[in-house]
């Protein structure tokens, strides 16, 4: 480390400026004499061993306390202006050096001992062990420090065993319970819970063709009662009907031959609309208040478009007609209870449209649209059946409770 001193002075300075007083006294008192190790005739090294000992201490002591007068700087190039013949100390290593105003060593004297020296590094265990005769790269010298495993000790004595306890004798058999009435059935236990029909109609609801729901309170039905359900005393069970939307049909096409009336040639409906789902559900332990909301969708509309052409003098060759347009898809039907979506269910697609000639030499009706889909389902919600809807139908919910 380097430090550089700009007339400031700490006590290790100060005994450094009055190492260069010793040095000043010295030439003063020997200023004819010129030392054989030095080209300056104040080098406090009197007897030019290279150490600042005791004995050239003794040359310094009858000069102390002397008044001092840096004469002999006059002895530097005139050209060198010393305006502040201590302008600049600097202590590097253990050298303490005496700088111009422009930065250049004007003298310097070595200070050893003020701070201990930095040792050279030794070698690592690694060196050492090449050093050993042993022969391999890092990864063989890490293997060689753990060494190999010791031989197996002998067995200790087993434990002694301890008294096996005694089987207690088995106790006398009780008496058999006398039998249970008889439970009620299922048909029964459909009737308690409010449903009113025979066993026939019973089955046929375990089937789906009908509701096997509570209906203790009543029924719910989004048709005539609207889109909202507000349950007003706590329900341990309630069933709930859903229903999506149905798509819309294809359009139609007609071909008739000139001047006819009918479509002689060619009378293709276009495709069916998909048909609407029908989602049976179980809802449980309802509290007063909670509510259940219907977000209906609209039956998709049908593309109501009739085409209607002649053939050529060629008859069915090149002629292309059509298709018709496609079908309205429905939109989708969702199922609230407090405002959180507990079922969703996509509407049917829309038919696509007749044509004549679109699929080859030939009248052909429009394809069917995708039925509609069970898309969302809340994981406490039971979902007992499923099935298709004939009829065209838009979203529906009936609650029986």
């Amino acid at each position: 480390m380097t430090i550089l001193l700009n007339k400031v002075f700490s006590p290790f300075v100060v005994l450094s400026v009055m190492l260069l007083s010793l040095v000043s006294n010295v030439a003063l008192a020997q200023v004819d004499e010129v030392y054989p190790c030095s080209n300056l005739p104040y080098n406090p090294d009197v007897d030019c061993n290279g150490l600042i000992n005791f004995e050239d201490l003794i040359n310094f002591l009858p000069l102390f306390g002397e008044a001092f007068t840096p004469d002999l700087l006059e002895l530097l190039d005139e050209d060198i202006d010393v305006t502040n013949e201590l302008q600049w100390l600097l202590l590097s290593n253990d050298t303490l050096y005496l700088l111009l105003p422009d930065s250049s060593v004007y003298n310097s004297v070595f200070i050893g001992g003020a701070d201990g020296l930095d040792g050279s590094d030794g070698l690592s265990a690694f060196e050492l062990w090449l050093e050993a005769g042993n022969n391999g790269d890092l990864a063989a010298f890490l293997t060689s420090l753990t060494g190999e495993d010791g031989s197996i000790g002998p067995a200790g004595p087993a434990g002694e065993t301890g008294p096996a306890g005694e089987t207690g004798p088995a106790g006398e058999a009780g008496p058999a319970g006398e039998d249970g009435d008889d439970g009620l059935s299922a048909y029964e236990i459909w009737l308690e819970l409010g449903n009113v029909g025979t066993q026939e109609e019973f089955l046929a609801a375990l089937s789906g063709g009908g509701s096997f729901a509570p209906s203790v309170h009543g029924v719910f039905d989004s048709q005539t009662d609207g889109t909202l359900f507000s349950v007003t005393d706590a329900i341990s069970v309630l069933s709930i009907e859903v229903w999506g939307a149905s798509g819309g049909a294809g359009g139609d096409i007609c071909g008739q031959t000139s001047g006819a009336s009918s479509c002689n040639l060619c009378n293709a409906a276009g495709g069916q609309g998909g048909r609407a789902l029908k989602v049976m559900s179980m809802v449980y332990n309802l509290a007063s208040g909670d509510i259940v909301e219907l977000v209906p969708a609209d039956q998709g509309g049908d593309s109501g478009e009739l085409i209607t052409c002649t053939p050529g003098f060629n008859g069915w060759n090149d002629w292309n007609c059509g298709p018709a347009s496609i079908g309205d898809a429905a939109g989708t039907t969702q199922l609230l209870l407090n405002g959180e979506v507990i079922a969703e269910i996509n509407g049917g697609g829309g038919g696509t449209g007749a044509c004549i000639g679109c699929q080859g030499d030939g009248c052909f009706n429009g394809d069917p649209g995708p039925n509609g889909q069970l898309s969302l389902s809340a994981p406490w919600m039971t979902i007992l059946n499923t099935e298709t809807i004939d009829e065209d139908t838009g979203s529906r919910v009936i609650i029986r409770y």
